[in-house]
């Protein structure tokens, strides 16, 4: 896997506890998860009947991609938490995360799909309420 994240990211996961513990490693994260959700956006953006296929180490690099990103925004914003004396990340934890890290561009896109979700979980709670579910 390459690995290419600023020096006071590189390797660092998080306790539970909130220190830092230093690994030769990143920290393993649910690859199933990440390879079933980049398989579904690829097929989204590239249906069958497009003709067009996505190379499997082209799809493996995305996806090593994508880990990466996650764990650099979860490390930052790991920190802003921390220095905050929070034990949770919070939203706004991840939208400083981003902007310390220069994606300002996705901040609002990032907000808009957290709200998407906040509406779609109370509306389960909703529907669970009722029996519905």
């Amino acid at each position: 896997m390459i690995t290419y994240l600023p020096s006071r990211h590189r390797g660092r996961t998080h306790s539970s506890a909130g220190t830092h513990q230093w690994f030769g490693q990143l920290a393993n994260l649910d690859l199933n998860s990440v390879t079933a959700t980049v398989q579904k956006i690829i097929t989204e953006i590239l249906p069958s009947s497009s003709g067009l296929t996505f190379a499997k180490d082209a799809r493996d690099l995305l996806i090593e991609c994508c880990v990466e990103f996650i764990t650099l925004i979860s490390s930052e914003a790991n920190d802003i938490a921390e220095k905050e004396a929070k034990k949770t990340i919070a939203c706004d934890h991840v939208e400083k995360a981003l902007k310390e890290l220069g994606f300002d561009e996705y901040v609002q896109e990032v907000l808009d799909v957290a709200s998407e979700h906040k509406e779609q979980l109370k509306v389960g709670d909703r529907m669970h309420a009722k029996g519905r579910c």
